[in-house]
């Protein structure tokens, strides 16, 4: 059982890795180990040299994350007007991930 698992999970890393594009911004990024800890062992890992010690917030992340989201919608704006033919150029705000994300209103004829 644990063999067929191995292989299956093997079969489905391939298949991921053959279909996605690898990101050239994600290849060059440091290994992160990130722990909550005691103080007791804060202090230990501290005293070593080869540890890095930060503090982030939710609020910070929450930029980070808005600011790259706001990144793309410009590049695919811009491939979009590209792309799309000048009769469909008043629907192109349709195309967007931002318009994606927004599920349309409730009706009672909605299933």
């Amino acid at each position: 059982m644990q063999y067929e698992l191995q292989m299956l999970k093997n079969l489905l890393l391939k298949a991921y890795t053959t279909l996605t594009k690898p990101d050239p911004l994600l290849e060059n990024l440091p290994n992160l180990d990130i722990a909550h800890i005691t103080a007791t062992s804060f202090y230990r890992q501290a005293r070593k040299r080869e540890n890095v010690s930060f503090c982030t917030s939710l609020y910070e992340l929450d930029r980070l994350i808005e600011d790259k989201s706001t990144q793309d919608d410009k590049a695919t704006l811009k491939e979009i007007q590209a792309k799309l033919p000048l009769c469909y150029y008043s629907y192109k705000d349709v195309f967007l991930k931002a318009a994606s994300n927004i599920l349309p209103l409730h009706r009672l004829y909605n299933y």
